[in-house]
């Protein structure tokens, strides 16, 4: 088993539709991010045992797996295992606490903890307006809390309640 130590942390600028970081694709966005963290802390692509990334929308250039897409699109020889979770507004941080099980549990000795959301690309809700299901239906649609608010929520302490009240 091991202990946990976060070696290096790094993201992109947080951007806005159509703003300077419109044009790139997600996995090479995310690329980016993998390749200047391996830079950072000093490890080769080899050592690295598993990849967990957070994707909301996984749809378009963020479906199948943009964690290890992004991985394969830096052409390095060795791949890892790679997941992407999605957990609504938190799937960056959950990629990072899973990331941190696995070293705690012994399931990897090194893990990269990461996340990526291209909405000038693929705008959020993208995968639920492609089929059926819950909110295919306009009226829970409208229940719907926006992202930028919901994820706020724990950075202010709010509750469901408190966003009642306001709405």
């Amino acid at each position: 088993m091991g202990e946990p130590v976060i070696v290096e942390a790094v993201r992109t600028p947080i951007g806005k539709r159509g703003g300077h970081l419109s044009g790139v694709i997600a996995p090479k966005l995310l690329a980016t991010v993998q390749q200047e963290v391996l830079k950072r802390a000093g490890v080769k692509p080899e050592e690295v045992d598993q990849l967990v990334g957070g994707c909301v929308t996984q749809a378009g250039q963020q479906a199948s797996n943009v964690t290890r897409n992004a991985w394969l699109s830096m052409g390095e020889d060795y791949s890892p295992a790679a997941t992407t979770i999605d957990c609504q507004c938190g799937s960056g941080a959950q990629a990072n606490t899973f990331a941190q099980g696995l070293i705690a549990t012994g399931g990897a000795q090194i893990a990269i903890g990461c996340g990526v959301e291209q909405m000038s690309q693929v705008p959020l809700g993208t995968a639920a307006r492609g089929g059926g299901g819950y909110y295919k239906d306009a009226e829970r649609g409208l229940g719907m809390i926006p992202l930028m608010v919901n994820s706020a929520r724990p950075a202010h302490c709010r509750t469901s309640r408190d966003y009642s009240r306001t709405a």
